[in-house]
């Protein structure tokens, strides 16, 4: 069988009762207030625009993305003329042998 209306209603009761703290008016704890100043209002509006959208994350990422293909690119056109060589080269031990019997390790160079 299933719940009752009571037993409904005392849920609902209970779990309001619960949350009745959430609801309280939150009051500022500082007596002081501040003005805080995040831009220029006094500018026009195609200003204003032009200072939002230059401090906008997005924007900024997109900027430096393009800053760095465009050295990406000044570097690709000039790597024809400037010669690559690469050079590798590994030193190390090398021995062998059967069971506890192992030779000394002779070293390597490898270039």
């Amino acid at each position: 069988m299933g719940p009752t209306c009571a037993a409904i209603g005392a849920h609902h009761d209970t779990h309001h009762q619960g949350h009745a703290g959430l609801h309280r008016a939150q009051l500022p704890t500082e007596t002081t207030v501040a003005p805080l100043s995040l831009t220029n209002a006094s500018g026009s509006l195609p200003e204003l625009v032009a200072t939002g959208l230059s401090h906008r994350a997005e924007i900024c990422e997109q900027r430096q993305l393009v800053a760095e293909a465009c050295a990406q690119l000044k570097r690709e056109k000039h790597a024809p003329l400037l010669p690559s060589v690469l050079l590798g080269v590994s030193y190390g031990g090398f021995s062998g042998g059967l069971g506890d019997n192992f030779k000394s390790p002779a070293d390597r160079l490898d270039a």
